[in-house]
């Protein structure tokens, strides 16, 4: 059971840093690719 919480741990904590860091994307690519990263790793977090 602990590899799912740490999996579900460290899963959280790259969210936490790529929120900040996808929104110093450059505006086109962050409205394209930086969305399809977030809902990719959200998707990840809902599993």
């Amino acid at each position: 059971m602990s590899d799912g919480v740490n999996a579900i741990t460290k899963t959280y904590d790259l969210l936490k840093w790529l929120m900040p860091t996808v929104s110093k994307f450059p505006r086109d690519k962050r409205f394209t690719l930086g969305e399809r990263i977030e809902n990719k790793l959200l998707t990840v977090m809902e599993l």
